[in-house]
């Protein structure tokens, strides 16, 4: 029996499997390497095990002579691309259908595509390998090859248009053309207007020993306490709080104020007046102390991020952002100068990170790591406003505007 064409899109599957893996790998997944493998240990394990198969499978189903009794080869080689889609498919198929990074888009259309091809193939090469002849015409002027043609061209250009779309849309326009929002009488808003950033403390600190993670801790308190532990930040929610810091003079802070407190330095919480305060504490905390040094009555873990990979050891800064976003707004792009912990405190955004996107409404967080490129979108009717911890080596700015 000769090779079929089905036998060698098989093999071109697998080829083109293994490069778009290879390049989701480099480009995507190593600079995010710490935060993948621990969120998403298993999906990569998987997206390892497939290029390692279809890097082998390829030459193999290329050069190997087709059998009869070799037939179920081409059944058993579909398995690494099932596996791929199992688990792959959500993930991937959400990049392709909002990512606004062009080179995502396309790394993550063509490996579903060459997945969905080496089963096609796989399933067919093992039919014409069982009745030895071929099933499909290698030509275009075979009908159903034009119709996988062009069934190949629609899936590839849909998202490629899709994406075109989305990068119009973005331009400032007037209402009625291309890129106002359908029905919102309001044109598109360019990156950064209609977007206030503050800052609203800073201060140096050595980091703590052992495994960290930032948390945001809410408390709710109507007596005085007194405490002392890592630093933080403290940031009203409601009401008024009296901070005093060691022997400093009493600091009054309104709803929207914040301070930093060093680490191990005794200070008191104050509701100021007779009703309670609410109030974020905001810090990298060691996870074997956790919150127990906090010992208030009222008081929850709002977010906390997974443990942090080894950070520099040495003098550090934390910074407290404030991100306030109108309807329609979104940030300038930037890259983090250090882990950034977002918290959402009302409305709704979402924090555009390459793969690593996610939406937070209020009372949600999220994290990215130093270097990664980002912009927050608001998603909410009305104006959304956002916390962000930045932890970073002394002398550097927390972010760095593209």
């Amino acid at each position: 029996m000769v090779r079929s064409a089905a036998m060698r899109s098989f093999a071109l599957g697998h080829a083109l499997l293994a490069i778009t893996l290879l390049w989701i790998i480099v480009a995507i997944v190593f600079p995010n390497f710490d935060e993948v493998v621990r969120t998403e240990a298993f999906r990569f394990a998987s997206v390892v095990a497939t290029l390692v198969s279809s890097t082998l499978l390829a030459p193999v189903a290329w050069f190997w002579p087709p059998r009869g009794d070799r037939a179920p080869f081409w059944l058993i080689g579909t398995v690494p691309a099932l596996v791929f889609l199992v688990l792959l498919l959500p993930p991937l198929g959400r990049s392709v259908f909002i990512s606004m990074n062009f080179g995502e888009l396309l790394s993550s259309l063509m490996s579903l595509l060459a997945a969905a091809v080496v089963i096609a193939a796989g399933v067919l090469a093992y039919l014409e390998a069982k009745a030895q002849r071929p099933a499909v015409s290698a030509t275009f002027r075979d009908r159903r090859f034009r119709a996988a043609s062009g069934v190949l061209a629609v899936l590839v250009s849909a998202p490629i248009a899709l994406f075109v779309g989305r990068v119009l849309q973005r331009r400032e326009s007037v209402p009625g053309q291309v890129g106002a929002p359908v029905g919102s009488g309001r044109p598109a808003r360019t990156p950064g207007e209609g977007v206030r950033v503050e800052t609203v403390a800073q201060g140096n600190l050595i980091l703590p020993t052992g495994t960290l993670s930032i948390s945001y801790l809410e408390v709710q308190q109507t007596a005085r306490a007194t405490d002392a532990h890592d630093a933080g930040f403290v940031y009203v929610l409601e009401g008024e709080q009296q901070l005093t810091v060691g022997t400093s003079a009493p600091q009054l802070l309104r709803a929207q104020q914040g301070a930093f407190v060093p680490a191990a330095v005794p200070h008191e919480h104050a509701a100021s007046g007779t009703s309670p305060v609410r109030w974020l504490f905001i810090g990298a905390r060691s996870a074997d102390v956790g919150d127990r040094d906090f010992k208030f009555d009222q008081q929850r873990v709002a977010y906390r991020s997974t443990e942090l990979p080894s950070l520099p050891a040495g003098a550090n800064s934390e910074v407290l952002m404030l991100f306030v976003l109108e309807r329609d707004a979104e940030t300038r792009p930037a890259k983090t100068g250090g882990v950034m912990a977002v918290f959402a405190l009302e409305g709704e955004v979402d924090v555009l990170a390459g793969t690593g996107d996610k939406s937070i409404r209020k009372g949600e967080g999220s994290y990215l790591l130093q270097g990664s490129p980002f912009t927050i979108v608001n998603k909410a009717q009305g104006e959304s406003r956002v916390l962000a911890f930045f932890l970073m080596p002394e002398g550097r700015v927390p972010l760095i505007t593209q």
